[in-house]
């Protein structure tokens, strides 16, 4: 994303899919205690943990950020602080996750960067 991009807020949507029941429990207990500290981040706006209803097993979190910086931000901490680490081997496979901006009201098509 551009520069010029950054002042727009962000929304991260991550996919954590849980090895078994076990794992599920202790992941959610995981992202419980992400969901209470990022409140005082920079720039944090929402967090909510969502559960796929289809797999009982898959785990959705959508973020928003106030801009792009802010949610780097986030994501560089949750790797220095060993979050991702310590999730890592309760998933089937590696967490996904997706970065979004609006779309501006003056897009007309192509590139919205």
């Amino acid at each position: 994303m551009s520069d010029a991009n950054a002042r727009w807020p962000i929304c991260l949507v991550s996919r954590f899919e849980a090895v078994d029941a076990a794992a599920f429990h202790t992941l959610v207990d995981e992202l419980r205690k992400t969901a209470a500290s990022v409140t005082d981040e920079p720039g944090h706006v929402a967090y909510e943990l969502l559960i796929e209803l289809s797999t009982a097993r898959t785990l959705y979190v959508v973020e928003r950020w106030a801009t792009e910086a802010d949610a780097r931000r986030h994501e560089q901490l949750v790797v220095s602080n060993g979050a991702v680490d310590r999730v890592a081997p309760l998933l089937a496979e590696p967490i996904n996750t997706v970065t979004l901006a609006p779309v501006p009201a003056e897009h007309e098509g192509g590139d919205p960067r």
